[in-house]
């Protein structure tokens, strides 16, 4: 069988690659995929991702093609432009079974690397074609094979989901507690990526529970909270997660990864579970300091929910309320809610800065207007004459000086007592320095 062109190439779709099964002469066929090849679309398609037509026969699964091509003369060992792939390494990414057969057939080498150092297997794996796994793997092919990153084809299955591809590596052998070159194994990889199925099995076969990743020391329970995969966590935790283990590498507990990224269902199922709505990471914050100074809204509405402390404070954030660091961050809706919620505006830190102080040093008109809305001082001293109007000043924030003044900023309390005029004639004169 051969291939021939029905019709001009220029008068084809764009998925159309004129590769028709046809009786044709090799002549006929060339011609052919030069005429496919001068397409605009097409053209630009090949050169980026195969590079050649022997590598587009071979992703689109065309024996044929790929036959008549062979017999003109293309070697097994010619690679693509992009990602220096065979042939053999294109057909297994794309899961044509037929091709890969065709390829072995013909002495194609199951161990040729790409330019990231994945052999066919590690393609097919990652790219969950289970058949040409099996395939390759009962012709012989190296199941602990490493890429640049020393990834197996166990752990880019594991990392992608496909729990089948990892059922019949760990079958045949494969070992799923190696580490890759960041430390990570098929097991955190899973965890990471809320693969429950691929853990489950994983852990049903020996899987240590309380592993961790070697460059982070972070646990499964850690990684999974911090993406945000409950499924992920609720398994762990069948499997007997210990809930008091720290995530190393931050130095944060369970509670303070999933609220710090804003993982409100982890965050309820961790609370569910006993952990301490108190508990403080490596900076002093609780929970609830960690959701207020990351924006997350809905934890921090939560966490109140559940008897979180309002006023808590973070030593080493210099002493900052949930409030105050929601301020500094411009994080309105989340600052209106703590007002709302009973938070006091004026609670100064150890430097004596109030969260409007916070809000005004760093321009965040909208914050600045909810606290003086309040009640909040504008003429309260933090500091050698560190006023809001001061800070705001300072900062070059207009707008926040307009606001201050507004609702009674006194001028005669800024560092130079100037009066209102120079103020505003400064901010403008900085700002046209800055080139605002």
């Amino acid at each position: 069988m051969g291939l021939t062109c029905k019709q001009p190439a220029q008068t084809l779709p764009h998925k159309e690659f004129c590769l028709q099964r046809a009786t044709v002469p090799w002549e006929s066929t060339s011609d052919c995929f030069r005429s496919v090849a001068r397409q605009d679309n097409l053209g630009t398609h090949i050169s980026k991702v195969h590079g050649d037509e022997l590598s587009v026969a071979a992703a689109s699964g065309n024996e044929a093609a790929v036959r008549l091509l062979l017999d003109g003369g293309n070697g097994l060992a010619s690679e693509d432009r992009m990602h220096h792939r065979t042939l053999l390494s294109v057909a297994a990414a794309n899961g044509r079974e037929a091709v890969v057969r065709m390829l072995l057939d013909n002495g194609a080498d199951m161990e040729s690397k790409d330019a990231k150092g994945r052999t066919p297997l590690s393609l097919a794996a990652a790219n969950g074609r289970e058949s040409i796994v099996k395939l390759l793997v009962d012709n012989g092919a190296e199941i602990e094979s490493n890429d640049v990153m020393g990834r197996t084809p166990l752990s880019l299955a594991a990392a992608n989901g496909h729990e089948s591809i990892v059922k019949l590596l760990v079958d045949k052998g494969a070992d799923f507690e190696s580490n890759d070159a960041m430390a990570r194994s098929s097991l955190v990889w899973a965890a990471e990526n809320g693969h429950e199925a691929v853990l489950k099995f994983l852990l049903n076969n020996g899987a240590d529970v309380e592993s961790r990743d070697g460059k982070y020391s972070r646990t499964l329970l850690s990684v999974a909270a911090a993406n945000g995969h409950e499924a992920a966590v609720k398994l762990l935790f069948e499997f007997g997660a210990n809930i008091e283990l720290w995530d190393a590498n931050n130095n944060q507990t369970l509670l303070s990864v999933a609220a710090a990224n804003g993982h409100k269902p982890v965050v309820e199922l961790l609370l569910d579970k006993g952990a301490d709505i108190e508990s403080t990471d490596g900076l002093d914050k609780t929970p609830l300091c960690s959701a207020a100074m990351m924006g997350h809204e809905l934890v921090v509405e939560l966490l109140l929910d559940r008897g979180a402390n309002i006023e808590t404070r973070s030593v080493r954030y210099i002493g900052r309320t949930p409030l105050s660091l929601a301020a500094s961050m411009g994080h309105d809706a989340i600052v209106g809610l703590l007002i709302r919620r009973g938070a006091c505006t004026d609670s100064p830190g150890p430097y004596g800065w109030t969260a409007l102080h916070s809000a005004a040093r760093y321009g965040h008109e909208g914050v600045v207007r909810l606290l003086l809305d309040d009640g909040a001082d504008p003429n309260s001293f933090a500091g050698i004459n560190q006023t809001p109007l001061n800070l705001a000043i300072e900062g070059g924030h207009e707008a926040v000086v307009r606001l201050l003044l507004h609702n009674g900023a006194d001028t005669k309390l800024t560092s130079q007592g100037k009066c209102v005029d120079w103020t505003l004639s400064l901010i403008q004169r900085s700002r046209g320095e800055l080139g605002y």
